[in-house]
């Protein structure tokens, strides 16, 4: 994975409390601090020193099984892991898609990263990985990365590219790498500081040389492990369970070759997740060291992996950003997820492209068909082809050009040609001559034959052109004009050239004074519109900078607005108790007995207090509503805002550049249509009056929103005030009731005892009135044995005396006597039972109010010590 940045920049993250010019500084040399020439870094021929000096390399012949016993860490080298086939259980498990974050020391998201590894048409393993970094707000780091490799992890080819924007200024580092099957590879680099950009390349001849000791006669392979390679190997050795090291070399973004060393450590145990759903599984951890020749500090990195080969944090030594699985549940940033899709798109139109192959060599023949082959290895003489091209335009007629030594020598071959200075009695030869022919003396001399080979006697005259005369040809020569013709001609063309030159000399002299007054009048109009553009400029900067304040006290109220709508979600959410406990009051004071299910003082307390809270309720979920659209409304002003700002920001620095442009300037063109003014072009009143309406409407919307929030305020206020006022009403009732109550329950028992021990001495004289009954019938027999006895009296004897009289009224005394004590005991008897009626009337009228002071107490009070505070229902 392409992430040499985050460990480049472990220094600008330590020093995190600097201010922010202070950070993209360090974050723009830590990143573009570029080395020297790409084929004047280190050679691939200087052996790996190993970490430590008693560790040999060992070889494993395969990797630990998962049922195996724990393995013991070796060393490895990259051929020996990859010197047996990969099974195709592992090889799809070698294919995943992640998604990263980026997270700095305070758990902030500043980033993320998205990591695609493909089998493409069974035949070529390809990796991708895009990074994406925020720092500040303002400076932007990118990171990309494309691998390809074979189905036996041979890397074909590579390209890593760095990038860090930072305002305008943007900053690139590139490197491709090419892997023939020589184990060569060819690269190439580019570096880009925003001004110029440098190129460089050549081939390195990747030899396998010996690294173990001399004595033994080991050798071992160095291998070239591209960042992108080890992403399959990395997730191929913890998917196969191996522990140990493995050594290598690897080529960072800048050039430089290292020796590198991963070191993977046995599983361990992890637990993860919540208190109630906490997962465990193991995890394992791989360090990473690389050395460079240069003598820097070895970078070091620590990764933590699942047991399925997944990523869960990666981090640099030194450094406050990690890389993070998805922290706290956070979901990634649309950028990430925009990444992951068009990788997957890029994966398929690959696959396609793959399938139309015969050959993966095919394919990269084809992208490497461009490349010229080099013979400069890195072990030879250094080759560096740098390529920086500047372009300037200059006004010649500001700059006046020196005559070079070719001008001097046409003006000399004009000077011997030329006329100027030769006495007049004596033309050149090349003109008509006084004694030849002339207009005013034409010549009709006859033209003999040539000689004795050409044949035809022609004569000659001055109209020969006109009529037609033939001249004498053969197979050798063609005459057709005369000495004094030719001179004539002569004659007239330099007198042609003459006034030409005349013409020409009059036309130079009025372009100069063309071009003075152009330029001068060019100039003064450049810059009254620079002038013009300077004046607008300040004008949409102060605009701007307006704006500005705005959209931070617009974020800053959305932010004040949103703490009091948690807040007022938070109050809805306590109300759900109270509302709960009241309605479990009247629920449970429902179960009271059927004598004690009246309407009392805490039935219309807890009814009012039920209507209480309904009516908060719905004048919450009002203001609840009323805040989010005040929020949709802050939002949609802050949108048109940053709509407005944005703009204005494009058109300050669209008019700053324009400001700063010169005739100098290499980034001037010809724009055609340039001149064309817009329909969508606004007037500058209009331009002013729609910053103003924006303005406006911000005021308007803050005021709107400052009211909603204090009249919020003021309602949980309320609300939190009544409802507990509410409260101690209900909770006083109750206590009274329940004081009643208990004296009621108090009296009824004292009443009970009372009848309990009347009902005992009833019963004991129901006793006794029956021992007196029972001793009643000893004297009723005295007396019936008296009268019966004198019954037998004879003849005579039994007289009706006064003892006779006196027994018999003996006898009714004792009857009555019975009687009444009879009366008496049923008397008794009936009192008795009407005690025990009452005892049990009492008895059920006690436990009644027993049930009814535990529903109040037990229950009612119970739930009521759990009314939430003053300070809960207002949302704190």
């Amino acid at each position: 994975m392409s992430l040499n940045y985050g460990s480049d920049s472990r220094s600008h993250a330590n020093r995190i409390g600097r201010s922010e010019s202070s950070k993209v500084f360090e974050i723009e040399q830590c990143m573009y601090n570029l080395s020297e020439d790409f084929t004047r870094q280190t050679d691939l021929r200087v052996p790996a020193e190993p970490a430590e000096e008693h560790v040999k390399p060992e070889v494993c012949s395969q990797a630990v099984s998962d049922g195996a016993a724990p393995p013991v860490p070796t060393v490895h080298t990259l051929a020996d892991i990859l010197r047996c086939p990969i099974p195709d259980e592992i090889m799809r498990k070698l294919c995943f898609s992640e998604m990263m974050l980026v997270c700095d020391g305070n758990e902030t998201i500043i980033g993320g990263a998205a990591i695609n590894v493909s089998l493409i048409a069974q035949d070529v393993l390809a990796a991708f990985s895009s990074t994406r970094l925020t720092f500040l707000g303002r400076a932007t780091a990118e990171s990309e990365l494309m691998s390809f490799a074979d189905r036996s992890c041979r890397p074909l080819q590579e390209r890593k590219c760095e990038t860090l924007i930072s305002g305008t200024t943007r900053q690139e580092k590139q490197i491709q790498l090419y892997f023939d099957e020589t184990h060569r590879v060819t690269a190439y680099r580019q570096e880009c500081d925003g001004l110029r950009t440098e190129s460089f390349q050549g081939m390195l001849d990747v030899a396998q040389t010996g690294s173990g000791s001399e004595a033994s006669g080991t050798t071992s392979e160095q291998t070239i492990l591209p960042d992108g390679l080890q992403l399959l190997l990395l997730r191929y050795l913890i998917v196969s369970n191996f522990v140990g090291e493995i050594c290598s070399q690897t080529i960072d973004i800048q050039g430089r070759v290292g020796n590198c060393v991963h070191r993977v450590s046995a599983a361990m145990p992890a637990s993860h997740g919540t208190r109630r759903h906490r997962t465990s599984e193991t995890v394992k951890e791989v360090r990473k060291t690389i050395w460079y020749p240069d003598g820097s500090e070895p970078e070091e990195s620590v990764s933590h992996y699942s047991s399925t080969g997944r990523l869960l944090r990666h981090g640099w030594n030194g450094s406050n950003y990690v890389l993070i699985a998805n922290p706290l549940g956070s979901a990634p940033p649309s950028a990430v997820v925009d990444l992951e899709h068009s990788m997957k798109d890029y994966v398929q139109a690959l696959a396609g492209l793959i399938r139309n192959r015969s050959s993966v060599k095919g394919l990269i023949d084809d992208v490497h068909c461009s490349v010229k082959e080099m013979d400069i290895t890195m072990g030879g003489l250094p080759h560096k082809h740098s390529v920086f091209q500047e372009t300037s335009v200059d006004n010649p007629f500001h700059t006046p050009r020196e005559p070079t030594a070719a001008d001097i020598n046409a003006y000399q071959q004009e000077l011997q040609t030329s006329p100027v200075g030769l006495p007049a009695s004596d033309p050149p030869p090349y003109l008509p001559q006084r004694a030849g022919n002339s207009d005013g003396y034409p010549l009709a001399k006859p033209m003999g034959p040539i000689g004795p080979w050409a044949t035809g006697r022609v004569d000659w005259g001055a109209l020969s052109g006109q009529t037609g005369t033939r001249p004498v040809v053969n197979q050798y020569s063609i005459t057709r004009y005369s000495v004094d013709e030719w001179r004539q001609r002569n004659a007239d063309m330099i007198a042609a050239c003459e006034s030409s030159v005349d013409r020409s000399m009059r036309v130079e002299n009025a372009s100069k004074n063309t071009i003075l007054r152009t330029y001068a009048t060019a100039d003064k109009t450049q810059t009254d519109c620079t002038q013009s553009l300077h004046v607008r400029a300040k004008n949409i900067d102060n605009l701007k900078c307006e704006l500005d304040r705005a959209i931070s006290s617009m974020q800053e109220e959305i932010a004040a607005l949103e703490r009091q709508r948690r807040r007022l979600k938070q109050s809805l959410a306590v109300l759900r108790m109270p509302e709960a406990i009241a309605c479990e009051c009247l629920e449970r004071r429902t179960g009271r007995p059927d004598t004690e299910l009246i309407r009392d003082r805490p039935e219309e307390e807890l009814i009012q207090e039920i209507s209480l809270i309904s009516e908060i309720k719905a004048l919450l979920l009002q203001t609840l509503a009323k805040i989010e659209q005040q929020q949709s409304d802050n939002r949609a002003v802050r949108q048109r805002m940053e709509f407005d700002w944005s703009e204005k920001k494009m058109a300050h620095e669209n008019d700053a550049i324009n400001c700063n442009l010169r005739n100098q300037s290499t980034n001037t063109l010809f724009k055609p249509g340039a001149t064309r003014c817009s329909n969508e072009q606004s007037t500058e009143i209009y331009w002013e009056k729609f910053t103003r309406e924006t303005l406006d409407m911000y005021s308007n919307c803050r005021h709107k929103s400052e009211q909603l929030r204090n009249t919020l305020d003021a309602i949980l206020t309320n609300a939190a005030r009544d409802l507990r006022t509410q409260a101690d009403s209900v909770e006083r009732a109750l206590a009274n009731r329940i004081s009643c109550m208990e004296e009621v329950r108090e009296k009824l028992e004292i009443d009970l005892r009372t009848v309990l021990q009347r009902l005992a001495d009833t019963e004991i004289q129901i006793d006794k009135l029956k021992v007196a009954i029972r001793n009643m019938d000893y004297a009723m027999m005295v007396v019936h044995t008296r009268l019966g006895n004198r019954n037998q009296r004879p003849r005579v004897e039994n007289c009706r005396d006064q003892p006779q009289s006196l027994l018999i009224a003996e006898v009714k005394s004792l009857e009555v006597g019975t009687s009444a004590m009879n009366a008496q005991l049923k008397q008794e008897e009936d009192v008795k039972q009407e005690l025990i009626n009452r005892r049990n009337e009492l008895e059920r009228e006690i436990m009644l109010k027993r049930r009814t002071i535990a529903i109040d107490r037990d229950r009612c009070q119970l739930l009521r010590s759990h009314f939430p505070s003053s300070t809960a229902l207002s949302g704190y």
